[in-house]
């Protein structure tokens, strides 16, 4: 609606903005709002290549699209090579959806936010808690954006940044509290 193109330019203005898919595709067309070009593309169960990593919709979708933006850069391709996925401006398009966990990450680095961990899994903070919950066993390390102490709220064990880094080993299937001490 015009209501919303309106708060996208006035309220996002400089800021990035991620469209997935088909942005106003059936209501004068997607670069009217998204900036980056695209076209409809051939083939329906396409998958989309980023950081050795394959993604894209659960199931085969029409029409499927593709970046025709000469001007843009391009960040993933179909796994034929095709583009899909481009940033222009402040506009990023990805044309699948299922987003890989590492697109997600490097377009918020690229924006300028704290990235809390590179470790896929649920993460959750605020100015006195940090959460994570992960899939499988692995070693997490988390960048806190200061120095500080952290406690876990139910084992009760502390962890010390080290340049804003703590690591710990987490089991299959848990979750972690901590609650956020900072240092002066």
């Amino acid at each position: 609606s015009e209501d919303i193109k309106r708060f996208i330019k006035e309220k996002l203005s400089g800021k990035t903005v991620v469209w997935v898919y088909a942005p106003n595709i059936y209501s004068g067309g997607s670069d009217e709002v998204c900036d980056v070009k695209i076209k409809e593309f051939g083939g329906y169960d396409l998958k989309i290549s980023y950081k050795n990593e394959e993604f894209g919709f659960k199931n085969p979708v029409m029409p499927v699209f593709a970046v025709d933006d000469s001007s843009a850069k391009i960040l993933a391709n179909y796994t034929d090579g095709t583009p899909a996925c481009a940033q222009k401006n402040n506009s990023v398009y990805i044309a699948g959806g299922n987003v890989s966990p590492a697109l997600w990450r490097d377009i918020a680095r690229e924006a300028g936010v704290h990235i809390y961990t590179e470790n896929v899994g649920a993460l959750y903070t605020d100015s006195r808690i940090i959460s994570r919950q992960t899939m499988h066993e692995e070693d997490i390390k988390i960048k806190m954006p200061f120095d500080c102490v952290l406690e876990d709220v139910f084992e009760k064990d502390r962890y010390e940044t080290i340049n804003g880094v703590f690591s710990y080993h987490a089991e299959k299937g848990t979750t972690k509290l901590f609650i956020i001490h900072k240092c002066k």
